[in-house]
């Protein structure tokens, strides 16, 4: 099992987990060309890095930008969630959509 804070490909940075039962996380964080996006991925277990991965390297995938709201109003609140950073994508999200 690998941490989500350890899973730092080199096109998605400053993320933040706002989501960790630890199987399972999601993050907010700036994708390669400055967008800001959520993504999730699965841990893993005993000897593996989890799902999903690229050449053995865990990485994150991403989520649709206009399925980012509901899946944020389904976690927060939710036990293992991190409720100011969800507010935080929230905020942005809602200022991204009016530029």
């Amino acid at each position: 099992m690998i941490k989500p804070e350890d899973v730092k490909p080199h096109n998605f940075k400053d993320h933040k987990i706002l989501y960790n039962d630890e199987n399972f996380s999601i993050a907010w964080g700036k994708w390669e060309n400055g967008d800001k996006h959520l993504a999730m991925r699965w841990n893993g277990g005993p000897g593996d890095v989890g799902y999903p991965k690229a050449f053995g390297n865990p990485v994150w995938f991403l989520i649709p930008r206009n399925l980012s709201i509901p899946i944020l109003r389904g976690v927060l609140g939710a036990e293992f969630s991190d409720c100011g950073v969800i507010a935080t994508a929230i905020d942005e999200i809602c200022k991204a959509s009016t530029e």
